[in-house]
């Protein structure tokens, strides 16, 4: 049943969940997330929208490309976590390298373990052909792209495209990789959100 929904679902989801909400609304994503927020975008009118360590437009092929090359096991092993939802001895320095900066100690990724879900394989999919998509309108807003800079699954230059997309202010965290809300650097990043949802709201209201 999960592997059926794709992007678009994920995105009417949100729309639902929004639908009848007052006040200004800021729509906040992770990684795939971004790209669920940026679809809902092109529908939908919101006061600004934080993409955090996104897709790049031209999809997820190049990291794909980057880890077959440099670490191979990385797509066998996360389909056995996802499905298994248990890290092994060996699991664990691999899922640093891959999605945490050199800083994390491997065993401390055991605390986010039960975090870890299947996804869907249509979005996947999708996600390796958003350079494939039409051009789609969307709307000039407030956005704030924000990524680490050694996040080793979508770099600072892949971010950085992102972030001319939307005319975007593009912050980069020191010693910090892709999951900039479990990183040690945690309160860099959500300062660095706060510091620029307080500086947009201001500047709408003067």
């Amino acid at each position: 049943m999960l592997d059926s929904f794709g992007l678009d679902d994920y995105a009417d989801d949100v729309q639902q969940l929004l639908a009848g909400r007052a006040g200004e609304i800021v729509l906040i994503g992770h990684s795939m997330g971004c790209t669920v927020v940026e679809r809902l975008l092109e529908r939908q009118v919101v006061a600004g929208a934080v993409l955090m360590a996104p897709v790049p437009p031209t999809g997820t092929q190049g990291s794909v490309m980057r880890l077959a090359l440099h670490q191979p096991q990385v797509f066998e092993e996360i389909t056995r976590i996802s499905h298994s939802g248990k890290l092994t001895p060996e699991s664990l320095p691999l899922m640093r390298d891959v999605y945490f900066s050199p800083a994390t100690e491997p065993h401390e990724i055991l605390d986010f373990a039960h975090l870890i879900q299947p996804e869907s394989e249509k979005a996947i999919a999708e996600m390796l052909t958003l350079g494939l998509r039409p051009h789609r309108r969307h709307p000039r807003l407030p956005v704030l792209v924000i990524g680490g800079q050694q996040d080793a699954l979508f770099p600072p230059s892949a971010i950085a495209f992102t972030a001319v997309r939307w005319h975007a202010r593009h912050i980069r965290v020191a010693n910090c990789g892709h999951m900039l809300m479990l990183e040690h650097q945690w309160r860099v990043a959500a300062g660095a959100v706060a510091d620029w949802l307080a500086s947009a709201g201001q500047s709408q209201t003067a």
